[in-house]
């Protein structure tokens, strides 16, 4: 194992745990790789003596107290309780969640995507416009020209419109889950 592979690992195992605590533990790591070089040890050597990087996660997981006796590379930046799952708080999430939320959320998202397909069908109309020409009188297609243009004119505008509010709503239901799991973890 190198050095990328045993800091990729780690962060595996230390993905429950804030992003700005993983980043600290990474940097703090990252940092003993350097000063073990500069002190003569290559990367194979360093890992022996850090230990599997599960172990090494499970010594900035545990809870404080125990914490301070036993990982060998804790600072007190990394000393905050592990969050744990609320279960009352969990189960009024999931009811509410699937009395109130997801329907009306599924229904949006199947609007949302009805929406793409109008304008993506409204996009190629003028294709299939055009091939028609091969079969219909040009005096016939004359009045159709414009209206098909129309057509494409307003889908391009809706497009745009309607990225802006497919990429609001994808933004909202991360911030909603973020949220309802951070309340649920406390």
């Amino acid at each position: 194992m190198d050095k990328k592979s045993y800091l990729k690992e780690l962060q595996y195992y230390i993905r429950s745990l804030p992003m700005h605590e993983q980043q600290l533990i990474l940097e703090n790591i990252e940092d003993r790789f350097k000063i073990g070089a500069l002190e003569g040890k290559d990367d194979q050597t360093l890992i022996l003596e850090f230990g599997p990087p599960d172990q090494i996660a499970s010594h900035y997981s545990m809870p404080v107290q125990e914490a301070h006796q036993e990982a060998p590379f804790r600072d007190s930046v990394y000393d905050s309780p592990r969050q744990t799952t609320h279960m009352g708080r969990l189960i009024v999430v999931i009811i509410l969640n699937v009395l109130f939320i997801i329907g009306p959320v599924i229904g949006f998202y199947g609007f949302l995507f009805g929406g793409w397909a109008l304008i993506v069908t409204s996009l190629f109309s003028p294709v299939i416009w055009l091939a028609s020409l091969f079969w219909r009188s040009p005096v016939e297609l004359l009045s159709e020209g414009s209206l098909i243009a129309v057509i494409t004119g307003a889908a391009l505008i809706a497009s745009s419109l309607w990225y802006q509010l497919s990429k609001g709503t994808i933004y909202l239901t991360k911030k909603y889950i973020h949220v309802i799991t951070q309340w649920v973890k406390g």
